[in-house]
């Protein structure tokens, strides 16, 4: 074939032939450098091969290949994207060299951030999202190390990234509100809740977490209604009862707030929280009583009534002390709860025992001091 073409077309066209069957010389050099270790080498004959024949693939990915042994990643991927410009033949090569840099460097990221090594983890982490960007797994646990390290903003910016990619993945929207939350971000955690809940309309946590952003917001009738349609979807949620009980206390609204915590009760008997609460709403609306008796003072009230608010005040004195009972019986230790049951006992004029609560309750409150 070669002597017909000779005889054809003249040496000169017999000369191009043959060497564009070949590599470049300076791919050939660098082939060996590669072999025998020599990189800074190698690199030097890829440099001329890549600027003399721009369109050789194998050149290009050879210093890809050899920026990714000298750990220069991002020279790396400008290396492999030349490459498959030119040519897909490397690709599975590049994706093998990707991978197994990539699985090093997470695997590393994940060993530090197990043994608390956070700054190694950190620099891991980015190095392995340098080598593959497509492979969100390491930008999720690089999100997750910066929150366990406490730098919440940069954590923030990792998972508004990877929600640029995915934006309707609602466990990354979970963790941008959480964040948001924690940064005291609230007008953006409600955004990023309702686009949840866009998602999933009956999302509990997204409910619950709203009416509690809500709540900061001091936008107190929106809050409510996130509670009762977050208690609605998951009724069982004994936590969530709490906390809306929690709000409704908070905004002054105690017999609700009773009723609240009554139920939590009936899950969990015993709780001190709850039980604590009670009490304190009972004190709260027999202290709202007596403010109508000193306002009543101005008023042209007929002495049935006044006896009538006297009565309710003692009434809620009164049904607050089985509840601080309750409390105290668990919490022996705690000086507000004894406080509390004298306030209780001395307003329904059991002297003896008030006594003895305020003097359990001061006797506790030095034991603290010292």
């Amino acid at each position: 074939m070669i002597e017909m073409f000779v005889k054809w077309s003249g040496p000169g066209l017999l000369l191009v032939i043959l060497l564009s069957g070949c590599q470049p010389s300076e791919v050939t050099s660098a082939r060996l450098y590669l072999k025998h270790g020599n990189l800074e080498k190698a690199s030097e004959q890829l440099q001329l091969a890549v600027k003399n024949y721009p369109d050789n693939a194998q050149a290009h990915f050879l210093m890809g290949a050899t920026y990714a042994r000298l750990k220069q990643f991002e020279e790396m991927n400008i290396a492999f994207a030349r490459s498959e410009q030119v040519s897909d033949e490397y690709r599975p090569k590049i994706l093998s060299i990707r991978e197994f840099y990539w699985t090093r460097y997470f695997d590393d990221g994940n060993k530090a951030f197990l043994r608390d090594r956070y700054e190694q983890a950190i620099q891991n982490l980015e190095t392995a999202i340098i080598i593959d960007s497509t492979q969100t797994k390491a930008q999720k646990k690089l999100a997750i190390v910066l929150v366990d390290y406490g730098d919440l903003e940069a954590a923030l910016r990792m998972y508004n990234k990877l929600l640029s990619i995915t934006p309707a993945d609602l466990d990354l929207l979970g963790s941008a509100a959480n964040l948001y939350y924690n940064l005291g971000e609230y007008n953006h955690v409600v955004l990023v809740l309702q686009k949840m809940l866009t998602i999933d309309p009956q999302h509990p946590d997204a409910l619950a977490n709203l009416a509690m952003a809500y709540d900061k917001l001091d936008q107190n009738e929106k809050a409510n209604l996130a509670f009762q349609r977050a208690i609605e979807v998951n009724p069982e949620d004994t936590d969530l009862v709490f906390l809306y009980a929690v709000h409704r206390y908070n905004n002054n609204s105690f017999m609700i707030a009773i009723d609240l915590f009554k139920r939590v009760l009936k899950d969990r008997p015993g709780d001190v929280e709850s039980l604590s609460n009670i009490g304190n709403c009972y004190l709260s609306l027999a202290k709202a009583k007596r403010g109508e008796l000193q306002q009543a003072q101005q008023q042209q009230l007929s002495l049935q009534e006044l006896q009538n608010i006297r009565d309710d005040a003692l009434q809620n004195y009164a049904n607050a002390i089985p509840y601080f009972e309750q409390a105290v019986s668990v919490r022996k230790e705690n000086p507000v709860l004894w406080r509390n049951l004298s306030v209780a006992y001395l307003a329904i004029g059991d002297r003896e025992k008030g006594s003895a609560a305020y003097l359990r309750s001061e006797s506790l409150q030095r034991r603290m001091l010292n």
